[in-house]
């Protein structure tokens, strides 16, 4: 009769004096008979039984059962019939309640263990029995330690990377069908790193996996032996430990450059614990607020806008910050930030409405802001900027250079050497008539053509004179005329145009593997190159090529045609 269950214990089944049949569950349960010759079937699972008093009939079944004899049993004349027992699968034990002295033991073969009570007048015939225990002492009718242990799977843990050091037992999942048998841990190799064992609990300290990147997991597995004192069985543990971000360091961040113009340089150098991500993402060409920075690898180079109002507004001593937002694979960002420091310069201001401006004859910097503006530089090397609108601007004796938008009407260096500065994309060929293609004014007697600061690809060509021809930071075209002419491509994979019978012209910044200089078809045949000094010389029908400070040119950095 059941009359409890117990979720924190085992079911109890009790009897009463009567004749009772009690049958257990297949968990551990407790079956006590009382009174009276009982039948108690204890079934699976780890049983304690008591048939109390009476003549009972006790099956333990599966499971490693306790079959308590406590003295309360009676039996028939002459002891029979006994009370009986069938141990059943398992390790099972008969508990008497007295010392080896009050009884008498029998083990006849095939037929099963006879103890009788000296004492008390009862006697208990007992099969499929492994131990015999009483107050004072046992008897092992088997070897109680015959079995290795048994494991049942891999010890399974998770962790992430900054969180707590995680702990797990060694032997959650190791069993020992012996009795007696006390389990430990042994057999432990060289310990992975963050990991420290003692006893039987594995403790990981993720602390030691900093170097995991967000998301990225990598499994601890720990290779161990259980043992019982006289058998071993291998067993495993493994521990999950899941990355988080670190922030990414950065140094070499800031930069100085004067408002003049010039270059400022460095290399930022990222640092990251996690594997891999020590990488500047940031690359490229970009336009800061008064100049353009440009990123390759980790290196870095700032041009400063020297014709930009802000920056030739700027007096003696003045700081202006331009910088740039950079980021590592990882996320983190920190900005590159350049001081350009001013210089106190001659300075012409228009106004907002349609303005006529005219220099004095010095070298002098000359904006002319907003409205359809008049410039004349007159003398000097001036700096011109007609502003937004439709300008006119005329440079004047001097080496003038003049800013071009596609808003302007005319822009004419007139005598002098003078520069056409670009700062966009466009197409401009030197010629009698100056054109900068899809614009709707008119440029003429320029020399020269500075787009160093174009993000756009531009396609500069020069005259029959000596012409200085200035790309910018996309891939540019580049063609000098019959002059003895400089290019410089600047960023990009630039291509160096050149007509026969074209003068010695000069290529500044020429990248190997990258550039290329371009001929006619008919040229391929004729093209030979010499290394004179630091320089390459290469020379094609009547034309001189010098390519500055450059080594190592091959016939794949020609194109033919």
């Amino acid at each position: 009769m059941n009359i409890g269950d117990f979720p924190s214990g085992p079911i109890y089944f009790l009897g009463t004096n009567g004749a009772d049949t009690l049958t257990g569950t297949t968990s551990g349960d407790v079956l006590m008979g009382f009174g009276g010759n009982d039948m108690l079937s204890g079934g699976d699972g780890a049983d304690t039984i008591d048939g109390g008093s009476g003549t009972n009939r006790i099956d333990g079944g599966a499971g490693n059962d306790l079959i308590v004899i406590d003295r309360t049993a009676t039996n028939g004349a002459m002891l029979t019939p006994a009370t009986g027992i069938v141990g059943g699968d398992g390790y099972d034990t008969v508990s008497f309640a007295g010392t080896m002295a009050e009884f008498h033991v029998v083990n006849t073969v095939g037929f099963g263990i006879t103890v009788t009570d000296l004492v008390g007048a009862a006697r208990t015939i007992a099969t499929g029995v492994e131990h015999l225990k009483f107050t004072d002492g046992d008897i092992w009718l088997v070897d109680p330690n015959l079995n290795a242990p048994v494991v049942s799977g891999v010890v399974t843990a998770s962790t992430i990377e900054d969180g707590l050091p995680v702990s797990v037992d060694l032997l959650a999942l190791a069993s020992d069908p012996d009795p007696i048998s006390a389990l430990f841990v042994t057999g432990l190799g060289a310990l992975p790193p963050g990991v420290t064992v003692s006893g039987s609990v594995l403790t990981l300290d993720p602390a030691a996996f900093q170097y995991l990147g967000q998301g990225v997991t990598e499994v601890v597995t720990l290779a161990y032996q259980v043992s019982d004192g006289l058998h071993v069985t291998d067993a495993f543990a493994q521990v999950t430990v899941t990355g988080e971000n670190d922030a990414a360091q950065f140094l070499g961040l800031a930069g100085t450059v004067g408002e003049e113009g010039g270059m400022a340089s460095g290399a930022v150098v990222v640092t990251d614990i996690d594997a891999g991500e020590a990488v500047l993402a940031t690359q490229g060409v970009f336009a800061g607020a008064f100049g353009v920075f440009a990123v390759t690898g980790g290196a870095w180079s700032y041009q400063v806008d020297a014709d930009a109002l802000p920056v030739q507004g700027m007096s003696t001593g003045q700081v202006l910050i331009d910088s740039l937002d950079l980021a590592s694979v990882d996320g983190t960002t920190a900005a590159l930030s350049v001081s350009i420091t001013g210089v106190t310069d001659p300075l012409v201001l228009g106004g907002l409405g349609a303005d006529r401006i005219n220099g004095r004859g010095l070298a002098e910097r000359i904006y002319a802001a907003e409205g359809a503006d008049t410039v004349l530089g007159n003398g000097g090397a001036d700096t011109i900027d007609g502003g937004a609108g439709a300008d006119r601007v005329l440079g004047g004796d001097g080496a003038d250079r003049i800013i071009w938008d596609a808003a302007d009407g005319l822009a004419d260096g007139e005598s002098g050497y003078d520069t056409l500065v670009i700062k966009s994309a466009a197409t401009v060929t030197l010629s009698a008539l100056d054109q900068v293609a899809g614009d709707a004014g008119r440029t003429r007697g320029f020399e020269a053509v500075d787009a160093s600061l174009s993000l756009g690809s531009v396609s500069l060509t020069g005259s029959e004179g000596a012409n200085r021809l200035t790309g910018g930071y996309a891939d540019d075209l580049l063609a000098g005329g019959r002059g003895a002419d400089v290019l410089t491509g600047g960023l990009g994979a630039d291509r160096f145009l050149f007509a026969s019978r074209g003068g010695v012209d000069h290529v500044t910044d020429f990248t190997l593997g990258e550039d290329h200089l371009v001929f006619s078809a008919q040229a391929q045949a004729q093209v030979t190159w010499t290394e004179v000094g630091a320089d390459t010389r290469v020379e094609i029908a009547g034309t001189v090529v010098i390519l500055d400070n450059l080594h190592g040119l091959t016939i794949q950095d020609f194109i033919f045609g």
